[in-house]
């Protein structure tokens, strides 16, 4: 496989509203004297485009098969070449209740619209532009905004003054491939305060542009002429990673945290007498076929030892965690099913996990359960075992993406080899997963561990579920005061912010900077930049997302954002490769 210097996909920014174009670079272009005919092959290509937003990030181009992964989670359609353009067929679009049908020059049925990274709006039929953008009106709760410069936009809405707006998800339907697009996909900030549909009526033929594609793995294959969007199911919640799954038969899909800190699967049942309120629905084991009740004396219960006991012959559960929320429930087996990147959709009988009928504590209403690849031997990962030669990997898009896709990989084949990939010895202890970290480093400062995060033995748990890093109060301190010792910011000493090793005052502040921070794991010097270690608490406030106050110390999931990590139970060992999750 050729890889492409990644710095030609390196985003330019808004600088200037672009009119309706043409521009095909040589290396994408189906033109004759296009690289690929230059090669005289049908190489299969493929790119990922950061946010134009994001000047300083960088997508990728790749040459070659492989770049695309198989499995319900992509989205294939046909691919058709003409006047040296790569053309789609888009029989419509929607958006809330409303469908439209593609119309003449987007007429359905047949190659209708060029795909083109070169441009950055999609242009459609004035007809088709014109409904779709009465439609997003119907739904979007703002002010519209009429301005003559605005009028190249299908919609556009005043934003000041406005707090929590929504914009609409939009599908367009491609022959086979129901492309779903999320705001960030199809909303821009054109103005301070104004916001449009990145939507235009102005060009013959139709283009599906490439901020529509951002944040897309879109493969080219021109040998079987087909196009692939890849897409994946881990999602970022306020501070921790879902995964949809599906249990029961018939299926019944459920959303839960993802969470290498615990060890049983769950989801709240129904009856769930005392429960936190959520806002999918409950599973209701009496639909299911295939659900069982798990005896008192079954080897599961055996497992849970104290904290599983009897109520009528049936093994009941009761788990408290370390923020004190806690689940009771029964325990029993029912098959999942799971759709992972880079694998098909399978299902899985007898598992086992708990039906919770009664949850309280700190839930987000999105999700009904966990999915719990601790370590324990009612973990997912334990009870899948040999099936996925004890691997699993994760790549955590930042926790402020929500409408961004993280990713979730069981077995082998998921982390990239070569010099930037940092491995480190990974122990099992208590169910938990431990790393050994020898020290910290900030500017010139360098911070041994201490106790009870001594260096030479495993003595930090590596874990998704927990946002912020934990530290001995000591090792929390020295980091702090390190920091402060660097940043030229006013430190924020509110009581509030006590929690944190250290806070600053940003208001008023320009082209502020925080120190890069390196973690010092055995054989893997981690350094980790200020989008990993620096979190905003509070309007104007920026605090290091550290603490001194967990047993044992803590390696949490925002420090993990825009790495792919490896768990590798067979070897015992762990892998960190920075990459940004978005594009992976």
């Amino acid at each position: 496989m050729l890889r492409a210097d990644t710095a030609a996909l390196r985003p330019q920014g808004f600088f200037h509203l672009p009119r309706p174009r043409m521009r095909f670079a040589a290396v994408q272009g189906a033109y004759r004297v296009g690289l690929l005919h230059q090669l005289q092959v049908l190489l299969p290509f493929s790119y990922c485009l950061v946010p134009l937003s994001q000047t300083s990030a960088t997508g990728k181009l790749v040459f070659g098969d492989g770049s695309v992964p198989s499995g319900s989670d992509v989205l294939t359609t046909p691919l058709t070449i003409k006047d040296s353009f790569y053309y789609l067929t888009l029989n419509g679009i929607s958006v809330g209740n409303t469908n439209i049908s593609a119309t003449s020059p987007t007429a359905s049925g047949s190659p209708n619209i060029v795909i083109d990274s070169g441009t950055m709006l999609n242009f459609l039929s004035p007809e088709m532009a014109d409904k779709l953008g009465n439609a997003v009106k119907d739904i979007v709760d703002l002010p519209v905004a009429n301005d003559p410069e605005f009028s190249v936009f299908a919609a556009c809405f005043h934003v000041k003054g406005s707090r929590d707006y929504k914009f609409p998800d939009i599908t367009y339907h491609f022959q086979g491939a129901p492309l779903r697009l999320g705001p960030s996909n199809t909303f821009l900030e054109v103005a301070q305060d104004v916001m449009c549909l990145a939507t235009s009526g102005a060009a013959d033929p139709p283009i599906f542009g490439n901020f529509a594609q951002q944040n897309h793995l879109v493969e080219f294959d021109l040998g079987a002429n087909q196009l692939s969007f890849a897409q994946a199911p881990l999602l970022p919640d306020i501070t921790e990673y879902l995964v949809e799954v599906e249990l029961g038969t018939p299926k019944f899909k459920v959303v839960a945290i993802v969470d290498t800190g615990s060890d049983l699967l769950w989801a709240n049942c129904k009856p769930c007498t005392q429960c936190y309120e959520q806002t999918p629905p409950l599973f209701d084991p009496k639909d299911s076929s295939t659900y069982r009740d798990l005896a008192c004396d079954s080897r599961p219960c055996e497992v849970l030892n104290v904290s599983g006991f009897c109520i009528s012959s049936k093994c009941h559960y009761q788990v408290l965690y370390t923020d004190g929320s806690q689940v009771d429930g029964n325990l029993a087996s029912e098959t999942f099913t799971f759709t992972t990147t880079g694998s098909n959709t399978i299902a899985i009988p007898n598992i086992t996990f708990g039906c919770s009928h009664q949850s309280s504590g700190i839930f987000s209403n999105r999700t009904g359960g966990i999915v719990g690849l601790g370590a324990g031997q009612l973990s997912l990962v334990s009870q899948l075992g040999s099936s996925i030669d004890s691997k699993f990997s994760y790549c955590l898009v930042p926790l402020s993406q929500t409408s961004a896709i993280s990713k979730l990989v069981f077995g082998d084949g998921s982390v990239p080899s070569g010099s930037d990939v940092l491995t480190t010895p990974l122990t099992i202890k208590d169910s938990f997963y431990y790393l050994t970290l020898n020290g910290i480093s900030v500017g010139n400062t360098n911070i041994s561990a201490t106790s009870p995060t001594a260096s030479g033995s495993p003595n930090i748990v590596i874990d998704s579920g927990t946002m912020l890093n934990f530290l001995s109060p000591e090792m929390a301190d020295k980091l702090g005061n390190a920091v402060k010792d660097i940043v030229d910011l006013p430190v924020a000493n509110d009581p509030e912010f006590s929690v944190f090793a250290a806070c600053f005052h940003v208001k008023g502040s320009r082209d502020y900077k925080f120190p890069d921070i390196t973690y010092h794991f055995q054989g893997a010097p981690l350094r980790l930049g200020p989008s990993n270690t620096f979190l905003e608490v509070a309007q104007d406030v920026m605090c290091l997302a550290t603490s001194g106050a967990a047993d044992p110390p803590i390696f949490g999931n925002f420090a993990q954002q825009n790495h792919l990590v490896e768990f590798d139970l067979g070897a015992n060992q762990l892998s960190f490769a920075q990459v940004d999750c978005t594009n992976f």
